[in-house]
């Protein structure tokens, strides 16, 4: 009887390890791959011409996954009427929501915008039932206590993420694939991770993985995700193979000059010489990727390296095709979190693991305003260049530029921002914190100065007086105006 009993406990362990398989990233094949150019999706015909409106989702578990969906909630409560330039008249409800061009996203940020890129509006119905409101963390850690687990780990060809990747998969992402994502009518998703080799950002775009000759389009979204998510010590790194030997791209002619050049002190060698390892199969077949917050958890140290290889901001409104473009909106969704250890009101010396976390709190935070700052120095100067020019070209046409930031540091109540800032950075928690950051992040939004500065020039009108704009003389308001159903249902929750 006793010998029964193990067999029967024994043998669906045995049978686990051998389903045990290892996935990796296809080899780039042409005529077959349906990966996308960004140039191509930013001229999607869904979208205005008039902006071009990059969102980035910062890194934080559902603390994050809850601000950025409380903001695209808000972004599709403003809709835009006849008196905008960005009015369509053929769309029966048009929101601001519907001019987002591209999501990149980092850790908890990606839950959400790999799921809105995937279903777009259909994550306000059921997302926050799907995710938000689960303890996805714990449970992964149940599923982790298996045994049946426990076996398939042990082998070299699986690992902790495979387990997190199956389980998001079954809650949110169904097995889809980048081939999916829609970016012609669904913005267009950039779910960033960390390359630990080279200590930088790795997207999960066309465009890198051309660079190691890769097929990004059967590339699974939960798999991407959770390299996004991967927090060092709790998951294990996801490995993407390096096949540049079976299709020999080559260096782009901006790395070629670069590197020619050896200017040290600029941060486009710097770029070229880190992605000039991704042409050697032989130096780097293997590329190992961790949490995106490692090397920017705002998800825009990547998109702003990219623009290293455009040259200036005129030649990257002729390489995205944004020659008529208007409006450049950034908008940042920072959930980074300040807590207060109280260090300075004890006299013992913390702990090990209380300094860790500290420091790399404190390294996020400081790399966090330095990459902002960044941005802003680069757009000053592609405004500069591209308002010279169309000087030049007698084109009555002014660009300009809006950098959006919704963090809690922006709360002026120090205990309210200090409430929010200390939510603890996990993969679960409770309903009604879910529900607090969802309507703060609705506050942040409306109250910013740049994004009220941003709705009178494009002459959008909020719909509630308490979100009347509040510096200079606003456009009349419109009163409710057209309203998707899913932003009525919203509001009865």
């Amino acid at each position: 009887m006793v010998l029964t009993t193990l067999l029967v406990c024994i043998f669906p362990l045995a049978n686990a390890c051998s389903h045990v398989h290892y996935y990796t990233n296809q080899p780039f094949e042409k005529g077959h791959s349906k990966n996308l150019s960004y140039a191509k999706a930013l001229q999607s015909s869904v979208r205005s011409d008039e902006v071009m409106f990059f969102v980035a989702f910062s890194g934080g578990g559902t603390r994050a996954a809850s601000l950025a969906y409380g903001v695209l909630e808000t972004l599709d409560d403003i809709p835009i009427g006849p008196q905008s330039t960005l009015y369509n008249r053929n769309r029966d409800f048009h929101s601001l929501l519907d001019e987002v061009d591209t999501i990149s996203s980092v850790s908890g940020g990606s839950f959400a915008a790999a799921y809105f890129g995937l279903y777009g509006k259909r994550i306000f119905s059921d997302f926050s039932e799907r995710f938000l409101e689960r303890n996805v963390g714990r449970t992964i850690l149940y599923n982790l206590a298996l045994p049946y687990n426990w076996f398939r780990i042990a082998s070299p060809w699986f690992s902790r993420s495979e387990v997190a990747i199956e389980y998001y998969d079954r809650i949110l992402f169904d097995g889809k694939k980048f081939k999916d994502f829609d970016p012609l009518i669904q913005p267009l998703i950039q779910i960033q991770a960390t390359d630990i080799e080279l200590g930088r950002g790795f997207s999960f775009s066309p465009d890198q993985f051309r660079l190691i000759c890769s097929d990004l389009s059967d590339f699974p979204i939960a798999r991407a995700v959770a390299a996004s998510a991967a927090f060092p010590g709790v998951f294990s790194a996801i490995t993407l193979k390096n096949y540049t030997e079976k299709c020999a791209s080559g260096e782009r002619e901006w790395m070629r000059q670069a590197l020619e050049e050896r200017d040290i002190t600029s941060r486009q060698f710097y770029y070229a010489r880190d992605l000039k390892n991704y042409l050697d199969e032989k130096k780097m077949p293997n590329i190992h990727l961790l949490d995106g917050g490692i090397s920017d958890n705002l998800g825009l140290r990547v998109p702003l390296d990219a623009t290293l290889s455009f040259g200036g901001g005129v030649e990257a409104l002729e390489k995205l095709g944004l020659q008529e473009t208007q409006a450049i909106i950034f908008l940042i969704v920072n959930a980074q979190t300040r807590p207060h250890k109280g260090f300075s009101l004890i006299d013992a010396t913390p702990g090990l693991g209380e300094i860790l976390d500290s420091t790399s709190t404190v390294m996020i935070n400081r790399y966090n305003f330095e990459t902002v700052a960044f941005l802003r120095d680069t757009l000053a100067k592609w405004k500069k260049d591209i308002d010279a020019d169309r000087i030049v070209k007698k084109v009555n046409r002014p660009l300009n530029f809006y950098v959006v930031e919704v963090t809690f540091d922006s709360l002026d109540d120090d205990e309210e921002r200090n409430y929010f800032s200390c939510l603890p950075t996990t993969l679960g928690l409770p309903k009604g914190k879910v529900r607090e950051i969802r309507k703060v992040a609705r506050k942040l939004l409306l109250q910013s100065k740049e994004f009220q500065r941003l709705l009178w020039d494009l002459k959008i009108s909020l719909r509630d007086s308490e979100s009347q704009p509040s510096g200079p003389p606003g456009p009349a308001l419109v009163g409710k105006g057209p309203q998707s159903p899913l932003s009525q249902n919203r509001q009865t929750e």
